[in-house]
């Protein structure tokens, strides 16, 4: 490389501090990117885990509902088989 006079010297020296706040600016960058991908990779889990616990929680409900419609099922057609019965049977 031949010798640089004063005026591309500096020109040079321009270059590499501008090469190297970009080097630093792509360093702040991409640790700042890190910083949300974890943030958001956290968020994901706790995501799941609430999905999960809700749809545990509605089939709870789900079958305490269907608990209840067979007890009542159940009762109404007592009701209406001792009234049927009644109904058929003469009593004395």
């Amino acid at each position: 490389m031949p010798p640089l006079d004063s005026a591309a010297a500096d020109e040079y020296n321009k270059e590499r501090k501008r090469e190297g706040r970009r080097t630093a600016l792509k360093k702040k960058k991409k640790k700042s990117k890190v910083g949300y991908q974890v943030a958001a990779g956290v968020m994901d889990v706790f995501g799941a885990a609430a999905a999960s616990l809700a749809i545990v929680v509605l089939l709870l409900m789900l079958s305490s509902l269907f608990s209840w419609c067979r007890q009542d099922l159940a009762m109404t057609f007592s009701d209406l088989t001792d009234n049927i019965t009644d109904a058929v049977i003469m009593k004395k």
